[in-house]
């Protein structure tokens, strides 16, 4: 017989249903998932959200507004701010980002005057002013210095020189800059700005998320994009991840390659990924999961690579205080270490689930591993998806040296599915007027 659900616990469930912008208690609620939340979070002078097709970017620009707007009256600031909205297109900029701009704000505080022959939108009382603008000719963003900072919708398929105009805006009073976007190959928003964030530039946080992170994207779209389109273009489109043509499985995976005195007094959860082997080699990752900035960061510290051993002779360099979660299709080896004393959980062995975690971990710097750890780094530079034509749907990654990339896409995927329903959610609100 099923438990009942407690009365809390159907609350939670309940609130959890509201769509988007729905009026609740006479307050309109934002029911955010966990990367929109992330980025709500953020305190950083550039923070990117980076994510699938139909992920939820574009709805956060009005809502970090209006965070920006509560921070600025909140130091005496009232009147005359300024701020400015920019896509990479006037089309993109009438169809899409100004509309969702208009209609977050509409029946709140921040309800004003969209002047769109203008390029303006006016909030009530003086409080200031947002110009929209498209990023079509860089120059038609110079000229005056913004304090409330500014929002690049799609600035993936802005140019570089637009990048160059909005630092330049934003430069003296170092307001912040919000970027909703798709990922697009090696142009300025990877070099410029995942890069400096993987390699822990502090005025930078990138959040990267899979259109089906967002609850209302429909999964047999995402499935179908998945079948019908070849893998690079299907990860950079609904997995939100920059990718290598070159075949690649991580593509970044050496920028989160560290060094083991950054972590020496790390304090977190111990666990552990586990591919069996006898003649391959048996490989077990150990690592600690922490709470970095309000996000989980693991940390792979020390591996077990070695093939023709026992489980006897494995287990010695094994932590017994870690949760391990181990390959599930060898229920014997299991068995084999819970007999010796370890926590062993057969894990999530879903690869393309798991490649994605990992992958969403690098991006948003939320995986680093050790120097010590030679094979895992070794694999994951030849951890490759053989040769696919164009348009075909693409095959499993190539099988051999990938013990270790097993053993990581154990780990990463089984804390993913680990994750409590609702913990990570936090709702945004914006009071409504009447």
């Amino acid at each position: 017989m099923a438990k009942a659900k407690s009365k809390k616990t159907q609350a939670v469930e309940e609130k959890h249903k509201s769509r988007w912008g729905d009026v609740v208690d006479g307050q309109k609620q934002y029911d955010l998932h966990s990367g929109q939340s992330q980025i709500m979070k953020s305190n950083k002078r550039f923070t990117a959200a980076v994510a699938g097709t139909g992920g939820g970017k574009t709805v956060l620009g009005p809502l970090w507004f209006a965070k920006r707007v509560k921070e600025m009256v909140a130091k005496g600031k009232t009147t005359g701010l300024k701020g400015m909205v920019i896509a990479p297109t006037y089309k993109v900029l009438s169809r899409a980002t100004a509309p969702t701009l208009v209609d977050t704000f509409r029946d709140t505080p921040l309800e004003g005057r969209y002047l769109e022959s203008k390029g303006q939108y006016i909030f009530p009382n003086n409080l200031g002013i947002l110009y929209l603008l498209s990023a079509d000719s860089p120059n038609g963003l110079e000229g005056g210095q913004l304090d409330l900072g500014a929002w690049l919708d799609e600035a993936g398929q802005m140019t570089y020189s637009a990048w160059l105009a909005i630092l330049r805006r934003t430069g003296v009073n170092q307001a912040p800059v919000l970027i909703t976007t798709t990922p697009y190959l090696n142009n300025w928003l990877k070099t410029k700005v995942l890069d400096l964030y993987l390699k822990g530039d502090k005025d930078y946080m990138v959040v990267t998320w899979a259109s089906i992170s967002n609850p209302t994207y429909p999964k047999d779209e995402y499935d179908r994009a998945k079948r019908s389109m070849p893998k690079s273009m299907f990860d950079m489109m609904y997995n939100g991840l920059f990718t290598s043509m070159e075949g690649l499985v991580y593509p970044s995976f050496h920028l989160c390659i560290r060094d083991p005195n950054d972590f020496h007094d790390v304090d977190g959860r111990a666990l552990g990924g586990i591919d069996f082997g006898w003649r391959a080699p048996f490989c077990a990752l150990q690592g600690k999961l922490f709470v970095q900035d309000g996000r989980d960061v693991l940390y792979i510290h020390a591996e077990r690579y070695k093939n023709k051993c026992k489980i006897a002779e494995h287990v010695k360099y094994m932590d017994k205080s870690a949760i391990w979660y181990a390959d599930p299709s060898d229920p014997e080896s299991i068995k084999d270490l819970r007999d010796e004393g370890l926590r062993v959980v057969p894990a999530i062995n879903d690869v393309d689930f798991g490649i994605r975690q990992v992958n969403e971990r690098i991006n948003s710097a939320r995986l680093f591993v050790s120097t010590s750890c030679e094979a895992l780094i070794t694999e994951a530079g030849g951890y490759m998806y053989p040769d696919c034509e164009e348009g075909k749907e693409q095959e499993k990654p190539i099988d051999g040296m990938d013990h270790a990339m097993d053993a990581l896409r154990y780990l990463s995927a089984s804390i993913a599915r680990k994750r409590p329903r609702y913990r990570e959610r936090q709702s945004v609100i914006i009071r409504r007027m009447g």
